[in-house]
């Protein structure tokens, strides 16, 4: 199934759902666990194999580290590691940025499934869509926003990448001490932030030579749900619900 596209209006809810269930009504691992499972078989149908999870996963990895050994040695507790009868680790700290990582993941996770199946021209579709009943001319406004915006980002991806490769030959390979690695990101920031100025400039340029913003209400006419974006509503609402009643037990045991 990788290539799926949803409609946006489909794609668009359910990610929401997912943040706000996994944010303010998910709040045991197990029931964390549930909604990681849904996230992760989503994100292997769609965005790629094991092999890329664990690429996406190797690359967030110190954060989650630095996460956990943060909450272990502030959050007060049952010593997990004590010297001199005063603790440096909790048990409590420990289990509180376990899972704040396995929520951060979900997010992380649920996002790039929602950037795979969700295209530009897709997702300024659905916000046409929603907001049109309100107002054509502000509908047409953030559609248009909405694809410029979203298609910037590959070539934003692809700048950045070029410009890496082209510092790497000069020494900056975000290697090394805390100093060092601070000097390097400046060396791709700084020309980074330079190229998207010039380039949004020129797209700018481009948009308005042509005269798209106006036409882009006639160039997206809404669609009808599918088949596939009835299941993944109905399997979302499900695995969110789920979550929900395991969070609720799990707290109430």
């Amino acid at each position: 199934m990788r290539g799926l596209i949803l409609d946006a209006r489909v794609s668009m809810a359910a990610f929401a759902a997912v943040v706000v269930v996994s944010t303010f009504a998910v709040s045991s691992i197990a029931a964390m666990a549930v909604v990681l499972a849904y996230v992760v078989l989503l994100f292997l149908v769609t965005v790629g194999g094991l092999g890329r999870l664990l690429a996406r996963l190797a690359g967030i990895a110190w954060v989650a580290v630095l996460i956990v050994v943060l909450n272990a040695a502030l959050v007060r507790g049952s010593p997990l590691v004590a010297v001199g009868g005063r603790t440096i680790l909790s048990l409590e700290g420990l289990h509180a940025g376990f899972f704040f990582c396995v929520r951060l993941l979900v997010l992380y996770l649920a996002m790039l499934v929602f950037l795979a199946v969700t295209p530009p021209a897709e997702c300024a579709r659905g916000l046409h869509t929603i907001t049109r009943p309100f107002s054509a001319r502000f509908a047409s406004d953030i559609a248009f926003h909405a694809f410029v915006v979203l298609s910037f980002l590959p070539v934003f991806a692809d700048e950045y990448e070029r410009i890496r490769t082209a510092q790497s030959f000069r020494g900056a390979t975000l290697r090394g001490g805390l100093l060092r690695r601070a000097a390097d990101v400046r060396l791709l920031v700084v020309p980074l932030v330079v190229s998207a100025i010039v380039r949004s400039a020129q797209l700018a340029a481009v948009v308005e030579l042509r005269g798209l913003k106006p036409r882009m209400g006639e160039a997206l006419p809404a669609r009808a749900l599918s088949r596939i974006d009835y299941a993944v509503a109905a399997v979302t609402i499900a695995v969110l619900a789920t979550a929900a009643v395991v969070s609720r037990r799990s707290m109430g045991a």
